[in-house]
């Protein structure tokens, strides 16, 4: 019985070097393949520098400073990298994955410049959906989420509204005094807009906007309703306005 005990000692023993053993040479391997790979790469980096195919300028245009940030940091080239660690169409995809990016086009000079060329986003407006906020261009394209934003853009909401509002705002834009005025806008049941204006709630028809449009205007710069007057404006049945659900037949008395 105690040699049979001796026996798996040993055996256990003998078993015991040669994992150890094993996984000492193993280790001893892999830390040389760092530091030979470590050489490699500093010697790739001096060839690189000797050779003058270091990468020294980035000149990107089209872009503000921001756009300009992100770019820089999401190319996937630094500076002194080789000008060969990315092809041009690795780089584009770089770019365009950002998304205030509408377009680009990469250029690379050689021995040590890129050029990045793009055509920026324009938000036109901030599409709400449930809690979350972000900025759309007139694609519908969501291009950034946030959190405080300018007055200057109008808040636009309802299903496929970010897709729709380029349109609605177009026709807008050619009446001044409601386009400067505009707060929200509301797209319901994809088929028609309701618009608030200088804090008063207007209904827009589903055909004929620009004439509806034309008669907000004229209400506008007459001053005779603003928001302390009326709560809402309906111009949805044409030559008929509905003011906070008062029917006027004679437009001449508001316009």
């Amino acid at each position: 019985m105690a040699r049979t005990r001796r026996k798996s000692n040993k055996r256990y023993t003998k078993y015991t070097v040669i994992v150890s053993t094993l996984i000492m040479m193993g280790c001893v391997a892999y830390y040389s393949m760092l530091k030979i790979e470590e050489a490699m790469s500093n010697i790739r980096k001096h060839v690189v520098q000797f050779t003058g195919f270091n990468l020294k300028n980035v000149n990107i245009s089209g872009a503000n400073h921001k756009t300009k940030v992100l770019i820089r940091k999401n190319m996937g080239m630094l500076e002194d990298d080789s000008i060969f660690k990315l092809s041009t169409k690795e780089i584009y995809q770089n770019v365009m994955s950002i998304p205030w990016v509408k377009s680009a086009v990469v250029q690379k000079y050689l021995p040590n410049v890129i050029n990045v060329k793009i055509e920026e986003r324009i938000p036109i407006a901030i599409f709400q959906h449930n809690s979350i906020f972000s900025l759309i261009d007139a694609d519908g394209i969501l291009i950034e989420e946030i959190k405080l934003f300018s007055k200057d853009l109008p808040v636009v909401s309802g299903d496929n509204a970010n897709k729709e509002v380029g349109g609605i705002l177009k026709v807008i834009s050619n009446f001044e005094v409601v386009k400067k005025n505009l707060e929200t806008i509301t797209f319901l049941r994809g088929r028609r807009w309701d618009i608030v204006v200088s804090g008063i709630k207007v209904k827009l028809p589903e055909t004929n906007i620009n004439e509806a449009l034309d008669t907000l205007s004229t209400i506008l710069k007459n001053g005779a309703i603003n928001k302390n007057t009326a709560k809402s404006i309906d111009l949805r049945i044409p030559g008929n306005i509905i003011i906070s659900g008062l029917k006027i037949k004679n437009r001449k008395s508001v316009v």
